[in-house]
């Protein structure tokens, strides 16, 4: 069941990365881009941290960066699981903190236009081998949509 509810919230995660779409005004530009646009094939991804004791991932599309950042006991079990993201306007950082702050399994917290969520809950009992998988595909997936 857990495994599940890991796949769903990673999933989740990936897929408001890739087509968070604005219901308002399109008339503002958010980082030189239009904020009701679908971000398709301008995502890019790589690893800002690569070590047995911690991974982390960085995508960035044109409204939102998201850092995914996992940290790792000696036996290689997660401790930790954050997602960052700072978006382009501190409008579409509120309408991701509400979506956020709703999962009840998460603390989520924001600042500005940076909303980060405290994702261990959901992660807990991967180890490094699962979780640095699920970082080989997103940035293989990088720029594919």
């Amino acid at each position: 069941m857990k495994a599940i509810k890991f796949f769903a919230m990673l999933f989740a995660c990936a897929a408001m990365s890739f087509t968070f779409a604005s219901c308002g005004d399109d008339d503002d530009d958010i980082n030189g881009g239009d904020p009701g646009e679908i971000i398709t094939g301008q995502t890019t991804s790589k690893y800002t941290k690569d070590s047995k004791n911690e991974l982390e991932v960085t995508q960035k599309s044109a409204v939102v960066t998201q850092v995914h950042n996992a940290k790792f006991d000696k036996d290689g079990i997660l401790t930790s699981y954050t997602l960052t993201s700072t978006w382009g306007t501190e409008e579409w950082a509120n309408a991701y903190y509400e979506e956020l702050k709703n999962e009840s399994d998460m603390k989520v917290s924001k600042k500005g236009k940076t909303v980060t969520a405290d994702m261990t809950t959901s992660f807990e009992g991967c180890t490094y081998d699962l979780i640095k998988g699920i970082f080989d595909s997103m940035i293989a997936e990088s720029g594919k949509y």
